[in-house]
């Protein structure tokens, strides 16, 4: 079973046998190119830092680029 730690009561059937407990990573990349006019990179920069800070640039499923599962690792182990 599969317990979502973002969503506390959403819980997946996915395996019969139960073993040890891991806890596993999705992430997810988004990516978006945005053009700018601006007098220098770093201000370009900086104009693109507040615009997604005002949340007016927001990215979202159609900026996927790429994903990646792994495990975190515990000291414990």
């Amino acid at each position: 079973m599969v317990k979502n730690t973002r969503y506390v009561n959403s819980e997946f059937p996915l395996v019969k046998e139960m073993g040890a407990t891991y806890r596993v990573i999705v992430r997810e990349t988004l990516q978006r190119v945005l053009e700018i006019e601006a007098p220098s990179a770093e201000s370009a920069v900086e104009t693109v830092k507040g615009l997604y800070q005002q949340e007016i640039v927001v990215l979202d499923y159609a900026d996927f680029v790429d994903f990646e599962i792994s495990i975190q690792h515990s000291l414990n182990n």
